[in-house]
């Protein structure tokens, strides 16, 4: 069986080189992306009380069987409550 190149330009005869990514360049990725998200705390704290706060409003809405808050008529102390 033989094998057939195939480039993208007519024109172009010689084949892109194809670079191997090592243990090291793996390495040095993963520390230099480590120490940008190191450097980055504050979005952290941002992100984390977005999910506990999206968790309390889940849990409440599934153990009350509506949606919460001080809006939704019926409940005792909201401000539509009649």
């Amino acid at each position: 069986m033989s094998a057939t190149t195939v480039s993208a330009s007519p024109k172009s005869t010689s084949a892109t080189p194809v670079r191997r990514i090592t243990s090291a360049d793996a390495d040095a990725a993963l520390r230099e992306g480590w120490a940008d998200f190191m450097d980055m705390r504050g979005d952290l704290i941002f992100v984390g009380l977005i999910y506990v706060l999206v968790g309390v409003v889940a849990a409440t809405a599934v153990m009350y069987e509506r949606p919460p808050g001080p809006f939704v008529r019926g409940r005792a102390g909201g401000v539509n409550a009649n």
